[in-house]
């Protein structure tokens, strides 16, 4: 499957919200309350990702194949709190269901972890729900557990897991590579 990545535009952020919004139906329906999925506004949705996207608050990456579809989305920069011991977050990284497992996430996360490098963060962190399929894909790229702790979302009690990525240098070194090396780790002591 061929797509690229870019950074978004203005325009982008109906089709950004489209996601945001598939993306939580699709992940949590039946893990979040119901009330809380079904009174996702897709239009204020939108028109908030326009103003992260024209005041640069965030740096949005897109994935769009060939026919000029958008598969998902990533979105990072500054914390949006204190997070002790890393200076950026991942704020968010959304792909398609029909295009999971074919790339497009992992090409998010590498482009935001080379741009985020490129713009001087050194580290990265991201809260995932302790109960979401993410946390595989976190952990599968070198992501540490921070903590799991309990959050309220829309009255709900939930509980929040905070991954990290200590060295943005070290998240750059391909699962497989890290894999060998703690291979070769263990049989060499």
């Amino acid at each position: 499957m061929e797509f690229g990545i870019d950074v978004a535009h203005p325009l982008d952020a109906a089709a950004i919200a489209d996601i945001h919004v598939r993306g939580w139906t699709e992940t949590f329906r039946g893990a979040l309350a119901g009330r809380l999925l079904s009174r996702m506004d897709e239009e204020g949705i939108a028109a908030r990702w326009q103003q992260i996207i024209e005041t640069n608050e965030q740096l949005v990456l897109t994935a769009v194949d060939r026919q000029c579809r958008m598969l998902g989305f990533a979105a990072s920069g500054k914390p949006s709190g204190t997070i002790d011991g890393f200076d950026a977050e991942l704020h968010k990284l959304y792909v398609l269901r029909e295009f999971q497992g074919r790339g497009v996430g992992r090409q998010l996360l590498l482009a935001s972890i080379a741009r985020l490098r490129a713009m001087g963060f050194r580290s990265l962190a991201s809260h995932v729900l302790a109960n979401a399929p993410a946390r595989n894909f976190y952990e599968h790229f070198g992501a540490r557990l921070i903590r799991v702790a309990p959050i309220t979302i829309d009255g709900d009690s939930y509980m929040d897991a905070l991954y990290g990525w200590p060295s943005l240098d070290i998240a750059l070194v391909a699962p497989e590579s890290r894999a060998a090396d703690s291979r070769q780790t263990r049989t060499s002591r």
